[in-house]
């Protein structure tokens, strides 16, 4: 699904001004103004994502933000639009808030332990949901690497990713990085220290609205459309020459 913004900008005043002196450019200096802000639309747009989120994946994400070409202004059609779009609209989700559901094939969703993972969770990280290689080894009995296994909760019945931390040695991490990685977020070495809680596994999650991509828009084109017009309606009585 692709979102779109669309937000009104009054170029009246570039209009006439251009009709009574150089009426032959108005199409060229409304749809080079339009162009050039939306232009700026986008970049902010972007700035938000990046200053709102740590972003695993940054160049896939930031680019699900884009312009079409045949979504530009032109001399005839003076609308742009800016388009959102990528694999289950996770940010027009934060756009306007909503609810964040497993891929399809999968049972749920795994909420990370903040105490565990204090930062963006890299594919090459052993403690991922999927490098833990979870399966079911006898009925009933779900096992994965690293001393990680999953349980219900006695009092809400939600799933669990535990991991005993007794189980993390040298041997099974295999190099002495990987072993920090397993043991990160441990307040101590004590092999007694126990289960750990990994992940939480929920059907759906809440995503808050907060992105605020069209009051951004809103505060780039009050902050730079005035400047942007004078400049197009100059870049167009240039090449009028």
């Amino acid at each position: 699904m692709t979102e779109s913004i669309s937000i009104s900008v009054d170029v009246q005043s570039v209009v006439e001004w251009m009709e009574s002196t150089c009426p032959k450019s108005v199409g060229f200096a409304v749809s080079y103004g339009l162009n050039q802000l939306a232009n700026v639309i986008q970049d902010r747009i972007r700035q938000g994502i990046i200053a709102r989120f740590k972003l695993q994946r940054k160049t896939w994400i930031l680019n699900r933000v884009y312009i079409s070409k045949q979504d530009r202004a032109s001399k005839t059609d003076w609308s742009v639009t800016i388009s959102i779009s990528e694999p289950r609209d996770i940010l027009s989700k934060f756009e306007y808030g909503g609810e964040h559901v497993p891929f399809e094939g999968h049972n749920h969703l795994a909420i990370p332990n903040a105490q565990v993972f204090k930062s963006v969770i890299r594919s090459d990280d052993p403690l991922t949901i999927r490098n833990l290689a979870i399966k079911e080894t006898k009925p009933n009995h779900l096992q994965g690497l690293y001393g990680s296994f999953i349980v219900k909760d006695k009092t809400t019945g939600t799933p669990l990713v535990l991991q005993d931390m007794s189980a993390i040695n040298y041997k099974n991490a295999g190099n002495l990085k990987t072993l920090k990685k397993l043991e990160r977020g441990m307040k101590t070495k004590d092999p007694r220290i126990g289960n750990r809680i990994l992940y939480t596994l929920v059907k759906s999650s809440k995503v808050p609205a907060k992105l605020e991509f069209i009051d951004t828009a809103k505060q780039a084109i009050d902050a730079n459309c005035n400047t942007i017009m004078s400049n197009a309606v100059q870049e167009a009585i240039r090449t009028s020459k």
